[in-house]
């Protein structure tokens, strides 16, 4: 579960950027 949150943190880290 773990593993899970953490690649949607990166996932998200790494779109949030891109969008703005």
């Amino acid at each position: 579960m773990t593993m899970v949150l953490l690649q949607y943190a990166c996932s998200f880290v790494i779109f949030f950027p891109i969008q703005m």
